[in-house]
């Protein structure tokens, strides 16, 4: 088999449909994939018999909102170089994944340990910053937990851990 890590743009990947892996672990990255849906099939292509992916993803929603609120994510989003073919629900994902191919598809919603937890960590951490300088940077850290907080509450924004089998 082939070990690789790579870090790179999904379409540039350096593999071909002969390269086969046993297994494939993708962090906190598919969101930013053009698409993430063409990341997944060139995967399941990727891997072997038996072989398995395993995924931890920033799932953003759009799909319930409003037109104001939608319009805002969606340039929210760009910036953060999010396609919008990505701004799909759970439930769509783990239909992609199985009309691609991949079956045992487990999703496990992991958004408050790790998105909630960055937020309740950032309002700990006010209290105790004292340094003048780290102060005037701190603001940053603010703004996005506070925003972070607001879309992961919402349901906007989800963290998940994602395994798909390919059995042929």
């Amino acid at each position: 088999g082939i070990n690789a890590e790579y870090m790179g743009t999904a379409p540039n990947l350096p593999f071909s449909s002969s390269d086969n892996f046993t297994c494939i672990l993708v962090l906190d990255a598919a969101y930013h994939f053009n698409t993430r849906l063409d990341f997944y099939r060139n995967c399941y292509n990727w891997l072997s018999h038996n072989g398995r992916l395993g995924m931890v993803d920033i799932i953003i929603d759009t799909s319930s909102l409003g037109i104001i609120t939608k319009t805002i994510m969606t340039l929210v989003t760009r910036m953060m170089d999010v396609p919008s073919a990505n701004l799909h629900g759970v439930d769509q994902l783990q239909r992609n994944l199985q009309q691609i191919g991949f079956q045992n598809v487990q999703l496990c919603d992991l958004t408050n340990q790790t998105l909630l937890g960055f937020v309740d960590y950032i309002k700990r951490r006010n209290v105790e910053v004292k340094h003048k300088e780290f102060k005037k940077r701190w603001w940053k850290y603010n703004l996005v937990a506070w925003m972070l907080g607001k879309v992961a509450k919402r349901g906007l924004f989800r963290m998940v851990m994602i395994r798909a089998d390919k059995y042929e």
